[in-house]
């Protein structure tokens, strides 16, 4: 019973403190991520409800409200006439956004665009998470 409670307590302290205890994908803000078909690296993968972990240096957890993540599909070869995604279940700390993939099925098995947008007392600002291929 005691090692339940206790097992009951990390996880809640796992899912409140800093969601990459789950199984989250980072993307690093900022570093271009060229795709296997341009000869570069490997994409990101993420499935749909997997959580994506974003750094964003400026962003401020007391902000959290702030703080918007879309996702924009590649329409480049076959268009779903979507033009982005907003994720709606995020967890904000400084430096950091920790956001789930949307289950959103005609995400599925495209590379999709991620940009963090949140706003301070100075103005509107955007962090680039590069690409992530959903699965």
């Amino acid at each position: 019973m005691r090692w339940a409670a206790l097992l009951t307590i990390g996880l809640a302290a796992c899912t409140v403190s800093a969601l990459a205890c789950t199984d989250e994908v980072r993307l690093p803000i900022g570093e271009s991520v060229a795709g296997p078909d341009l000869g570069g690296g490997t994409l990101p993968h993420a499935a749909r409800g997997q959580f994506l972990g974003l750094a964003c240096a400026n962003v401020d957890k007391n902000g959290g409200d702030n703080v918007s993540v879309v996702l924009t599909p590649d329409n480049a070869d076959d268009p779903t006439g979507i033009a982005g995604v907003l994720a709606t279940e995020q967890h904000v700390e400084d430096g950091m956004v920790h956001v789930r993939v949307p289950d959103f099925p005609e995400l599925s098995d495209r590379t999709a665009h991620v940009k963090v947008y949140f706003r301070d007392g100075s103005g509107t600002h955007v962090c680039d998470g590069g690409s992530v291929k959903i699965s």
